[in-house]
């Protein structure tokens, strides 16, 4: 995951309006601009979306604030998987280690299975 200046940076970058109009000839949002709404419905973020929505249904948005609140929700959504991946790189030689040992402890059971497995079809003394 990428930082929370870079995160904020990438959606403020964000395609949302060609500058002639949010919406088509039918009405319909630019897909910027949807793509924008979207990552707010995403992120669980209801009382927002509805309050930039209302906004732009009145036709009075404002990109840069509605990115803002992109880049935030998207900021605090990703902020557990940012600390734990940080836990996870500060203890990188523990969690190999346990790695390993559960690697081992696997090997131990699968072995056990397939022996259970020859018995159970008479290829008990069957190589594979």
């Amino acid at each position: 995951f990428g930082d929370a200046d870079r995160i904020r940076k990438q959606i403020k970058s964000a395609v949302t309006d060609s500058g002639i109009s949010t919406q088509n000839t039918e009405g319909v949002m630019a897909p910027g601009v949807e793509n924008l709404f979207n990552l707010l419905k995403a992120c669980g973020k209801m009382d927002i979306y509805n309050a930039q929505m209302d906004i732009y249904k009145s036709g009075n948005i404002r990109y840069g604030d509605l990115k803002q609140e992109v880049g935030e929700a998207i900021v605090e959504l990703t902020q557990p998987f940012r600390e734990r991946l940080a836990d996870l790189q500060s203890r990188k030689k523990e969690v190999q280690a346990q790695i390993k040992e559960s690697s081992a402890n696997i090997r131990k059971i699968a072995q056990e299975t397939m022996r259970e497995v020859k018995e159970l079809t008479g290829v008990l003394n069957v190589k594979l």
